[in-house]
C-alpha cells in the first residue's frame, strides 16, 4: 500500500487498552500512517481533532466523560475543523436505530459493529481511503 501524502496521521479514540493496541498495531502493519494519535476520553479527542490533521479516525462510541458518536457528529458539522471531512471508522456494540440512520447520512464514516476481526477494519480503511 502506498503511504498517504496529505494527513499522514491516524487518531483512535477508544478507552479500552486492548482495543486499541490492537488497532494501533493493525494501522502501523499497513504502513500507510507516519503518525497513530491515541485518545482515551471525549475530551481529549476534541483536543486531537481540534489541533492535527488527521487522514483517518476511528471511534468507539462508550468514552469515560462522553459519547464518541457524538464527539463524531459535532465534528461533521464544523465545518471549520480541517478533519469535518477525514474519513471515520465508528464501533460500538449497541446502535439505536437514530444511529443507524444518522451515521449512514453522515459522509465518509462507515459503521463498524463490535465485536470485529482486525481484518474488517483494514478493509473499510482501505475502501475509505479509495485505496482499493
Amino acid at each position: 500500500m502506498k503511504k498517504l501524502v496529505a494527513h499522514p496521521n491516524a487518531l483512535i479514540v477508544d478507552d479500552d487498552p486492548v482495543i486499541v493496541e490492537m488497532l494501533n498495531t493493525a494501522l502501523e502493519i499497513t504502513g500507510l500512517f507516519d503518525g497513530i494519535h491515541k485518545a482515551s476520553s471525549y475530551q481529549e479527542g476534541k483536543s486531537a481533532l481540534k489541533s492535527i490533521n488527521f487522514g483517518l479516525i476511528i471511534f468507539d462510541n462508550n468514552l469515560p466523560d462522553g459519547k464518541g458518536f457524538q464527539l463524531l457528529h459535532d465534528l461533521r458539522h464544523d465545518l471549520s475543523n480541517k478533519n469535518s471531512q477525514v474519513p471515520a471508522i465508528f464501533t460500538t456494540v449497541a446502535i439505536t436505530p437514530e444511529m443507524e440512520r444518522d451515521l449512514k447520512s453522515l459522509p465518509h464514516t462507515r459503521f463498524l459493529p463490535k465485536p470485529y476481526v482486525i481484518e474488517n477494519v483494514v478493509e473499510i480503511m482501505v475502501e475509505l481511503l479509495g485505496l482499493k
